[in-house]
């Protein structure tokens, strides 16, 4: 659960980078810093998470619109897919590739806004570390730290890339593990004995079921 909430946070602040768009590049020489942009956006989204946790506790649809909101702009929905099933993506048809990533991004979104209902943001910071040198446009990594009242700091750092539409986060690693390589390998046997297809509907099942209890659970509070 704990890193759910790590990865909402650190892709909410990677909304930034989209503040200059694309366009830009042509008239500077230089790439926006990701950086920069995710430390002065990082105070302004965990105040608003702050501030509507008890919205997001008594809605969870608030919940995961806000993520959806926040991860939509910015996730490299095509690259992350390609790089999560990996050998398996080779074999897939285009129609599977696209269905394995809607379904694996709406699995991400549910997860993750059922992880801000139940975390406390109250005991969380976030710092931005500073890039170093001119940013890379096919990969760049911002290294960010999770900083906790207990003072177990959790580094934090994901990868972007510069796309037409801006920067894309495409990865997040977690004190050292990456959540691509995680994925991969945790749908890597269960495609080779499953088949794509089904791993596709458990994902499918998985995020439906999470949707028929928030529906079930709002309708609960209003009864």
């Amino acid at each position: 659960m704990q890193s759910r909430i790590i990865q909402v946070l650190t892709t909410a602040m990677a909304a930034a980078v989209l503040a200059l768009p694309a366009s830009s590049l042509a008239e500077e020489d230089s790439l926006p810093d990701p950086a920069v942009m995710v430390e002065e956006t990082a105070h302004e989204i965990l105040r608003e998470l702050r501030e509507r946790q008890d919205e997001m506790q008594d809605d969870p649809s608030a919940a995961y619109q806000f993520v959806e909101d926040l991860l939509l702009p910015v996730f490299d929905l095509p690259y992350a897919t390609r790089l999560v099933l990996g050998r398996h993506g080779r074999d897939a048809s285009p129609q599977q590739r696209r269905d394995f990533g809607e379904a694996f991004y709406r699995f991400l979104v549910r997860s993750y806004s059922d992880a801000l209902v139940d975390q406390d943001l109250s005991e969380i910071e976030i710092e931005v570390r500073p890039t170093r040198g001119e940013p890379d446009p096919s990969r760049t990594r911002v290294r960010t730290e999770v900083v906790r009242d207990d003072a177990s700091n959790i580094p934090v750092d994901f990868a972007l890339r510069y796309t037409d539409d801006g920067w894309k986060v495409f990865d997040v690693t977690i004190e050292g593990v990456s959540y691509v390589t995680n994925y991969r390998n945790s749908f890597d046997s269960e495609i080779r004995q499953r088949g794509i297809d089904a791993v596709i509907e458990r994902l499918r099942d998985r995020t439906r079921r999470k949707e028929q209890e928030m529906e079930e659970s709002i309708e609960q509070d209003n009864g």
